[in-house]
């Protein structure tokens, strides 16, 4: 069970074929649910609930039992907006890039009316505080993206260098992207992800991520052990991408304590300096 403020989110998985028995066991988890509701004084709103299915491979969704809440039936929908981030059944990026990728030129849109009158400095911070936002939550999720996802991203942030510069559609921007996001777009996400692993290794916390992380058995290199994986989307994910990336960097940038001194290294080797 996942938590925050109103909003619950219940997981239950089984092996492929079984499809009846995870049915019947998260109605019986509903009914209780509904059960305690109704000992509490509180009252569910079945009708903002839903039910997605995650799967590996493609199965047809009209052979799933229904799902209930009380006497209504869950609809079952094949994505959903969990904190801000929209999670799909393939476990993948798509359609929250598009979803990015719209607010991103939703933004440059309202920006270019003001344009002409704008110093290129104060465009550099808009850029940086309106747009690199949306790139940096999704960033610790999918620390890998997939080739068109990639591409998208980097459209869409050549659009925001030529906005800052005042470039024309067909106009070359010479690596300009780099300096707003300090590097390409790929290091940018691995310098993302290198930083928040460091935080965690380095002061124990959130515990619930630190536990998840082993050490190898030299604690000189301070390499990770790299988790098992047996699908192409759980290799883009944060537990084995960014460890794959952490194990790659030299002993002496991982042993840095300071936060600043860190990030400011890591940048310089993604960078190739």
């Amino acid at each position: 069970m996942h938590a925050y403020a109103d909003d619950v989110q219940l997981y239950i998985s089984r092996p492929p074929g079984l499809i009846e028995d995870l049915c019947a066991c998260l109605n019986e988890d509903l009914a209780n649910i509904c059960k305690w509701a109704d000992m509490n004084g509180l009252h569910l709103n079945p009708h903002k609930s839903t039910v997605m299915p995650i799967y590996h491979s493609q199965f047809d969704t009209d052979d799933i039992p229904s799902i209930s809440v009380g006497s209504c039936n869950l609809s079952i929908v094949h994505k959903i907006k969990s904190l801000g981030i929209i999670m799909n059944s393939k476990l993948d990026a798509v359609d929250h890039i598009n979803y990015v990728i719209s607010k991103i030129y939703f933004v440059l849109r309202n920006l270019r009316f003001s344009s002409d009158c704008i110093p290129q400095d104060t465009k550099i911070k808009l850029v940086k505080q309106l747009i690199l936002p949306f790139i940096d939550y999704f960033a610790n999720v999918y620390c890998s993206l997939d080739s068109s996802s990639y591409h998208k991203l980097n459209v869409a942030l050549n659009n925001c260098t030529r906005y800052v510069y005042g470039l024309r559609r067909f106009d070359h921007i010479a690596g300009r992207t780099k300096n707003l996001l300090g590097c390409d777009l790929v290091n940018y996400l691995k310098v993302r992800n290198c930083v928040l692993l460091h935080k965690i290794i380095m002061t124990n916390q959130p515990s619930y991520l630190f536990e998840k992380l082993q050490f190898c058995r030299s604690t000189r290199n301070m390499n990770l052990v790299m988790p098992l994986s047996n699908f192409l989307n759980s290799r883009r994910m944060f537990f084995i991408s960014t460890i794959k990336g952490w194990n790659s960097l030299p002993s002496f940038i991982k042993t840095v304590k300071d936060f600043s001194s860190f990030k400011s290294q890591l940048t310089q080797f993604f960078n190739g300096l």
